[in-house]
């Protein structure tokens, strides 16, 4: 097994120091009265001191630092690093890190999607931190860890890199956090969302913006079938969509979604699990000439790309 000592060497040759100062001093991270743990053993101490052990503590971390910069850290010394410069710095070495690791496609989107000139994806992640954060980033679930943040990001699938990140405490809903300026020009580009960003309005603006997206759609939501083209009669039209009507591999209906002044027109489709019987269900202004049910469906599953971003 590697020590502290000989893994921050391992990882120094992966991350250079000067690219962690540069960050660190664009962010005002970087101080002359932190000589005695600067900004690169501290960020090397963070990374690999939470990701390992039963138990995380500030003593530990500082015995860490203390192995890594061959000084006496104290636990008072490493704790006054932190404040929203650390927040800033560590967003910062974030936006980096993707940068430098992502790759570029070598092709333009294939088949139909060449119509866009990018997909975005939205998710975020949670990671815990020490319970002296707790005040400034309380987690959802206190019974589990006190404290945690939310790391929320804007990814380009064709890019294959973070567009934007931002970091709230754990308890900030997704649709809070998420990245998307409604007053931005969408037009040709596509935005996958998952469940945790099923929002009416946010539909209803970036249709009104000319841009597309699809989204799962929520078992509650209900809207009224205004056409039928796949998977179920044509009676059915003028009713509710929460309905047990559906038959066959495919679902592809016209619906209406809100109400008054905000009622939007959008299509919903639906492909059935062979093994269960029930079907997964897409909320989706693409066109129906130019993408099938099972394209749509398809097409979601490269959402699976900011999952990935995450675990690398």
């Amino acid at each position: 097994m590697l020590n502290s000592t000989r893994c921050f060497g391992e990882f120094q040759g992966a991350l250079k120091a000067q690219d962690i100062v540069k960050v660190a001093r664009e962010r005002d991270f970087e101080s002359r009265k932190a000589r005695k743990l600067g900004s690169v053993p501290w960020f090397w101490t963070l990374i690999l001191g939470s990701g390992t052990g039963r138990k995380r503590s500030l003593a530990r971390l500082s015995r860490l630092a203390g192995e890594m910069t061959l000084r006496r850290i104290s636990r008072q010394g490493f704790h006054q690093r932190f404040g929203p410069e650390a927040v800033a710095f560590m967003r910062g070495m974030w936006e980096h890190l993707n940068t430098v690791t992502s790759f570029q496609t070598k092709e333009s989107l294939p088949g139909n999607l060449a119509a866009f000139r990018d997909v975005h994806a939205f998710d975020s992640t949670t990671l815990g931190l020490v319970a002296r954060l707790a005040k400034v980033f309380p987690a959802c679930r206190t019974n589990v860890r006190e404290a945690g943040l939310k790391v929320h990001t804007r990814m380009s699938l064709c890019r294959g890199q973070a567009e934007a990140v931002q970091i709230t405490p754990e308890r900030v809903h997704d649709r809070r956090g998420m990245l998307l300026d409604e007053r931005e020009d969408l037009a040709d580009l596509l935005l996958l969302f998952d469940l945790g960003y099923f929002d009416y309005a946010l539909f209803g603006a970036i249709i009104r913006a000319k841009g597309d997206f699809i989204s799962r759609l929520k078992e509650s939501a209900n809207g009224t079938i205004l056409n039928v083209r796949r998977g179920c009669a044509r009676r059915h039209v003028g009713e509710a969509l929460n309905q047990a009507i559906y038959k066959g591999p495919a679902v592809d209906l016209d619906v209406e979604f809100g109400g008054n002044s905000k009622a939007f027109l959008v299509r919903v489709v639906g492909i059935r699990n062979r093994e269960t019987g029930e079907y997964h269900w897409y909320l989706t202004t693409l066109d129906s000439d130019a993408f099938s049910p099972e394209e749509i469906a398809e097409i979601y599953r490269l959402r699976w790309q900011i999952e990935l971003l995450f675990k690398n």
